[in-house]
């Protein structure tokens, strides 16, 4: 056995290290921790049991490299003492006792030796790890509770939808008569597309027939290709009086389903053929997915009313006119009754397009129309105050539905999200590009992240009894506010800032109301309009209607009341005022404040942009918003109203009604 190294040549090596030469050299050594002790070992050539028994303490230390080495000294050491004191090498491997008992000994105290940061940055860690445990444990909890949570589909809303087109017998629907002209109506175009396709600007046939609405609410007389449509118009003259007739029955009575499909009847002739619903509601779609087909037909049929009118009016034809304008204002009525939201404002557009005609007509033709046919007219358009008031009910049973797909039900109204309810929400808000009832199973990597987080909704979705809540709270907000007049519609500002503060300080949509805030909230303004545009439109028609009965203008307003107008309309712009009625040389004009609030003389901005804003009611009446906390709250006064600011409209009034000669006539084409 070689000669062991004394003691002197060991302790070469200092024992002491400083704090950041251990931490260099623990990262030097990292890939090697054992390094430096085992050299250490390797110069002091100690008997193999003691020299086994020092391996085998220091590679259990699991310690730094420098640490190893502090170590190696010590038991270095400690066994040459004992060489020296007679003792054999077994006897002192022996006294080394369990290696593994010894490090655990020798690494608790080398431990208490490190650095204070490196102390700190074990507590850190541990924490770290609790937390992450805690985390775990709780996303656990959630995602068993998340996923284990299903809806109650218990409602079938498509059969309470249905059940309103009980008691109407087959006649008393325009459906069917609908559905058969535009199958007419395709044959008809695709003929006239057949007669015109040698001309190589002669878009193919489906492109043609779309083509061929937007010219005939576009086109002007001298169009080289007016003529044209004029024929094609006349000519489908027996379908359109089948529409005229239709128009008069006293509801669409279109099945409401949420299964259709789009068949080629023909060579050239699609339709879509509405399928019966499953009868179970947990096999259907959201209601908010329901087919409303009806409404494109209608806008349809309205364009073509309106070209056939025209024709009419330059064939003077007054009275055929007058019959396509009643049809429109039917199926506005027909639209109305739906009940739905977008129903509503299809029957609104098609006001629109009747009041702006008729403006245009009877500034064009002034005498075309006896006094008894603007009596008609004006007693028709009557109907069109159903339209002022706004009916959240079928808007309220597609919430509910939401609701029933998306939440648990513990039968007492409340119940929390589920994984259905994050696809509705999805669904609804534009981000999933098809409806259905499930999510796809093939998920990519962002679909499968979006699914882990889904739990989370658990803690960021407001339950379901704080949804409907909500909802119906701004509904109240928006029915209180139509009620009211145009001055409270600071309430619908403050709805939408609400709506968009939430999302931003949360981060999520975590509420199915604030997706429906700015819709609902635009169709509030867009029917006040409405009532505005209708108030003047009643007033030309007694205008009118007085001139017939004195060959002359009414000197004002006033004179109109009451045998022509039960009262004058007032001006929502400018609030106690009425509307303003301006007699100038070529005719007169009817006119609103704008959202300036003041009267301008009836000048008119000409700006596209610019007239819009003239027109918003939002502007006329901004409401004051003190922001506290990252939430915006309304300024009410001592009577509960909002706090104004001043107008934030451009110098402008609103010209409702133009009756000068020299001006060119409007167009308002329905959005297709």
């Amino acid at each position: 056995m070689s000669k062991p190294a004394s003691k002197a040549s060991v302790w070469k090596t200092p024992i002491y290290i400083a704090p950041i030469a251990k931490t260099w050299n623990s990262i030097r050594y990292m890939g090697y921790p054992n390094r430096i002790a085992f050299a250490k070992l390797d110069d002091a050539t100690l008997p193999s049991p003691i020299d086994y028994k020092i391996r085998s303490t220091i590679k259990k230390t699991k310690l730094w490299a420098s640490e190893r080495e502090e170590i190696a000294l010590e038991l270095i050491t400690h066994a040459l003492d004992a060489i020296e004191s007679g003792r054999t090498p077994d006897e002192i491997a022996e006294s080394f006792g369990d290696p593994k008992r010894v490090a655990k000994l020798l690494r608790r105290s080398m431990k208490r030796k490190r650095p204070l940061y490196w102390r700190a940055y074990r507590n850190m860690k541990r924490a770290t790890g609790v937390m992450v445990v805690l985390v775990v444990i709780g996303y656990a909890s959630l995602a068993v509770r998340f996923y284990t949570g299903k809806p109650e589909i218990k409602r079938n809303f498509i059969a309470e939808l249905n059940a309103r087109n009980n008691g109407y017998s087959e006649d008393q629907k325009a459906w069917g008569v609908y559905r058969e002209v535009d199958i007419a109506w395709q044959r008809h175009t695709l003929q006239a597309w057949h007669q015109n396709r040698v001309s190589e600007t002669i878009p193919p046939e489906r492109q043609y027939r779309n083509e061929l609405l937007v010219d005939i609410t576009n086109m002007k007389s001298g169009d080289p290709e007016y003529q044209t449509r004029v024929e094609i118009i006349r000519s489908f003259e027996p379908e359109l009086a089948r529409v005229r007739e239709a128009a008069n029955r006293p509801i669409v009575g279109m099945p409401f389903t949420d299964v259709s499909e789009s068949v080629e009847v023909e060579d050239g002739i699609w339709e879509l053929q509405l399928q019966e619903t499953n009868a179970d509601p947990k096999l259907q779609d959201m209601l908010i997915g329901v087919m409303l087909p009806n409404l494109n037909l209608m806008r349809q049929y309205s364009n073509l009313l309106a070209f056939d009118a025209k024709i009419a009016m330059e064939s003077g034809d007054a009275s055929r006119a007058l019959d396509d304008l009643m049809a429109m204002i039917g199926i506005a009525n027909q639209s109305n009754q739906d009940g739905f939201m977008i129903s509503k404002l299809v029957a609104i557009a098609i006001d629109s397009v009747v009041m702006d005609r008729t403006q245009d007509w009877l500034r064009q033709y002034p005498d075309a129309w006896s006094r008894d046919e603007l009596v008609e007219l004006a007693h028709a358009s009557t109907s069109m105050q159903t339209r002022r008031h706004l009916s959240f009910e079928t808007e309220s049973m597609m919430f509910d539905d939401m609701l029933q797909r998306s939440f648990t039900d513990d039968g007492n109204g409340n119940g929390r999200m589920t994984s259905d309810g994050i696809y509705a929400l999805t669904w609804v808000g534009g981000m999933v590009p098809n409806g259905g009832n499930q999510l796809d199973s093939s998920l990519g990597f962002g679909e499968m992240v979006s699914s882990m987080t889904q739990p989370l909704s658990l803690v960021f979705m407001e339950d379901r009894k704080t949804q409907y809540s909500n909802y119906h709270e701004m509904v109240g907000s928006i029915e209180r506010v139509i009620d009211q007049g145009p001055e409270s519609i600071g309430q619908l500002t403050y709805l939408e800032t609400r709506s968009d503060a939430r999302i931003q300080k949360s981060g999520v949509m975590n509420s199915f109301a604030d997706l429906l805030v700015p819709a609902l909230s635009s169709a509030a303004n867009r029917v006040m309009q409405a009532q505005l545009q209708l108030d003047a439109f009643s007033t030309m028609l007694a205008i009118e209607t007085y001139r017939r009965d004195h060959d002359q203008l009414p000197g004002s307003l006033e004179l109109l009341v009451p045998r022509y107008l039960p009262k004058v309309p007032q001006d929502p712009f400018n609030p106690g005022h009425p509307l303003q009625y301006q007699i100038e040389e070529t005719g007169y004009i009817v006119y609103a404040a704008g959202s300036d609030g003041d009267l301008d003389g009836g000048v008119q901005i000409d700006s596209d942009i610019a007239m819009g804003e003239s027109r918003s009611f939002v502007k006329r009446f901004p409401p004051k918003i003190e922001w506290r906390d990252g939430m915006p709250n309304l300024v009410r006064d001592e009577s509960g109203q909002p706090v104004l600011l001043d107008p934030q409209g451009p110098d402008s009034d609103w010209i409702l009604i133009d009756m000068r000669s020299d001006d060119q006539p409007s167009s308002a084409p329905l959005d297709e």
